[in-house]
């Protein structure tokens, strides 16, 4: 009996060291025990061990992690790794490993793969390689509200257009048709696209081509677009006849505004057509004469806006003085 009690203590002797601690196992046998090891029931976890970027697990046992880098906190990381203090990579500027990667300008977080690319500007926002660019097919500096994709950022091969190019061209198969070209009057085409082709657009206004001219017994009449009117000059006059103009009462005189009865009393001025500003005279026959008449006020007065080539202007007629009728002019001997 003494034999064996000697043996079974020499056996739990051996599990002891000498400094009378007990030994610590190695669970995971990875050939590092605790406390050295920070988790001995895991393999892949020991100090010297490879940590694995961003999964958020400290491999190598020294209290840290190293993160993926998402510097703009976009949601988006880059291959780039950054050390972290702690273990959890969800400090601003890191990333784990199962956040998606590929964002390819970390310091602008409206840069990454899920951004909506911006046509024409140069940048990639969604890190695909490539830019969108407005058409410019026939590359003419003007380009359509289109887009194509580019296999490089500048927009500027053949058929592409940049955000800062003028937009507004509405036959991008033809160079010569761009907001920037002078209009064809007779062509049939909207050549500077304002959505004005020939005699509709104001450029031709006094082209031949839109003046059309018919005659009516004695009387010529010139028709031009827009009203039809030239420029006239008008001067003051006094009545030189032998027989003075006789003034004329009840005279009938209506229109869209009002309907009213006038007294003629006088000729007051001859309006020439006149050529302003090299648009040239289109009528050069008949003018206006008018009189100086009497009238009725307008009760309450009429707000108009008128419009011409000086601009739009907002008016207000209240009383009329003159009536102006066509006429035609000669020179006394």
């Amino acid at each position: 009996m003494l034999h064996k009690a000697v043996v079974a203590f020499s056996l739990v002797s051996t599990l002891f060291l000498c400094s009378g601690s007990r030994a610590h196992a190695d669970n995971d046998g990875d050939g590092i025990s605790a406390p050295a090891d920070c988790n001995d029931n895991d393999t892949t976890i020991y100090p010297g061990a490879p940590e694995i970027v961003g999964n958020e697990v400290d491999n190598d046992c020294n209290g840290g992690e190293v993160c993926y880098r998402d510097l703009d906190n976009d949601n988006y990381r880059t291959t780039m790794t950054v050390n972290s203090m702690d273990v959890p990579c969800t400090a601003s500027g890191e990333a784990r490993d199962f956040e998606p990667a590929g964002d390819c300008n970390d310091s602008n977080a409206s840069i990454n793969p899920a951004a909506f690319e911006t046509p024409g500007d140069s940048i990639d926002q969604d890190c695909n390689g490539q830019e969108t660019c407005y058409t410019d097919l026939d590359d003419d500096n003007y380009r359509t509200g289109m887009v194509m994709s580019s296999s490089d950022l500048d927009c500027l091969d053949a058929g592409e257009g940049q955000a800062s190019a003028p937009p507004g061209d509405c036959n991008d198969n033809d160079a010569s048709v761009n907001p920037g070209v002078t209009e064809i009057c007779t062509d049939s085409a909207d050549n500077n696209c304002n959505g004005s082709a020939d005699c509709g657009d104001a450029f031709c206004g006094s082209h031949p081509a839109c003046i059309t001219t018919t005659t009516l017994g004695p009387t010529t009449t010139t028709t031009l677009p827009y009203g039809g009117l030239d420029h006239y000059k008008c001067y003051r006059v006094k009545d030189i006849s032998s027989s003075r103009f006789d003034s004329r009462e009840d005279v009938t005189l209506d229109n869209e505004h009002q309907s009213d009865t006038v007294d003629v009393k006088k000729p007051s001025m001859v309006c020439v057509p006149s050529d302003k500003n090299g648009e040239g005279i289109h009528d050069p026959v008949n003018h206006l004469c008018c009189y100086t008449i009497k009238s009725t006020k307008m009760d309450p007065p009429l707000q108009v806006q008128i419009n011409d080539q000086f601009g739009s202007l907002e008016l207000e007629a209240s009383s009329s003085k003159t009536m102006c009728q066509p006429c035609t002019k000669s020179l006394l001997p």
